[in-house]
């Protein structure tokens, strides 16, 4: 009897790009029709999203950036957030022209740089922060937890997606400076009555600002005895 192995995937290879010309899908960023093996954005496109290399430096401009306000254990962001770029495009569509399967594809690339790394501690969770019930109904989803279900495929961890609350609706933090960011969030997350049975948590957010919101996470967070606490993050906006 053949063996028919070999041949299985040359059909499925065949009709892939088969579907690909009938059905094209288009990268998310230059509009370039992509084929079987690209997965919203093109190769071209993907190789322009500028890493940081943060994951690999203990002392990197994010954890400093939390030096003097809140104990971190690891923080970093993966690609810098730069205006006109490629990243700045995907999370445009990610957060405002309702494409949530943008923000799991940039929590998979995201997660895949990370077990590059052999500095990278494993935590016990990934925790998204979270949005007001309000602002997520406005927008759909969260994004932050749509990043976090790309990278738990990848890193295999558990989503805590309720230990933290948004009790405040508060407005954009877009326009406002260091201090008024830190004035809009400082109070506006509790714990939930239900602490996870975890210690080393890993907060997950899409772009790191001034990181007022993520030092409110933390000191929520830091309630939980013996809480370890890291940061991981897609962009990094320079200031």
């Amino acid at each position: 009897m053949p063996n028919l192995k070999p041949i299985i995937p040359r059909w499925r290879d065949w009709w892939d790009g088969l579907l690909s010309l009938l059905f094209p899908e288009y990268c998310r960023h230059c509009g370039q029709a992509l084929n079987q093996y690209e997965d919203f954005l093109c190769r071209q496109c993907l190789s322009r999203l500028p890493a940081t290399h943060y994951e690999s430096n203990p002392e990197n401009p994010v954890v400093q950036s939390f030096w003097g306000r809140v104990p971190v254990d690891y923080a970093t962001s993966l690609y810098h957030f730069r205006k006109g770029e490629v990243l700045q495009n995907l999370l445009h569509q990610l957060k405002y022209r309702n494409q949530p399967e943008v923000g799991q594809l940039l929590g998979r690339i995201s997660a895949q740089h990370l077990l590059r790394c052999r500095d990278f501690p494993q935590p016990d969770c990934l925790i998204p922060v979270p949005l007001h019930p309000l602002k997520e109904k406005q927008r759909g989803y969260n994004q932050s937890l749509l990043i976090a279900r790309g990278m738990a495929e990848v890193l295999q961890l558990p989503i805590m997606d309720q230990v933290l609350i948004r009790r405040h609706y508060k407005p954009s933090q877009t326009r406002k400076t260091r201090y008024e960011r830190w004035e809009n969030v400082k109070d506006a997350f509790a714990l939930s009555p239900a602490h996870p049975d975890y210690t080393h948590l890993m907060l997950v957010d899409d772009v790191l600002t001034t990181g007022a919101t993520l030092e409110a996470c933390c000191r929520t967070l830091n309630q939980i005895p013996g809480a370890k606490i890291s940061i991981v993050t897609v962009g990094f906006a320079s200031k």
